[in-house]
């Protein structure tokens, strides 16, 4: 089954978030399947913690831009939008080399809310994080980024 309300290509998505923090961790999307989203993040300065394996904080924002790109997928952005609302993310491994590829999966959709999971895999293909994203479906346009190519 297709969710997305129009066809979209992994460069839309990507220049969808250039100003924000998952261009600043130079968060790419890299493939879309019908009920599936993918994307990339490296491993440098920006996502690393003092010891060189990627941060926590870098796996949290990857799971959750994904999550969150892939709900607005499923939406008609004139009248609909998303605000996350539960983050879950479990740790599993340790990853000191990248990029790490994170793919958001639905797990589940009510009128209200769509949940998703996101499988990071480190660059051999490993698992490295698991996380639960809870999105909130809001009434109305979203009140920021009128400008998005995703609108």
């Amino acid at each position: 089954m297709i969710l997305w309300t129009r066809i979209f290509t992994p460069d839309e998505l990507t220049a969808h978030g250039t100003d924000s923090a998952a261009g600043y961790l130079r968060i790419a999307f890299t493939a879309i399947g019908p009920d599936w989203v993918e994307a990339t993040m490296p491993l440098d300065a920006r996502t690393t913690d003092s010891s060189g394996a990627l941060a926590g904080g870098g796996m949290s924002i990857l799971a959750e831009t994904v999550a969150s790109v892939a709900t607005t997928m499923t939406l008609d952005m004139r009248t609909r939008h998303c605000v996350g609302q539960l983050l879950t993310v479990r740790h599993v491994n340790a990853v000191t080399a990248g990029p790490v590829t994170a793919r958001a999966s639905l797990l589940y959709v009510t009128e209200q809310n769509q949940c998703w999971q996101v499988k990071i895999c480190d660059a051999h293909g490993d698992l490295a994080c698991v996380a639960e994203m809870t999105m909130v479906l809001l009434d109305g346009p979203p009140k920021q980024r009128p400008q998005s190519p995703l609108a």
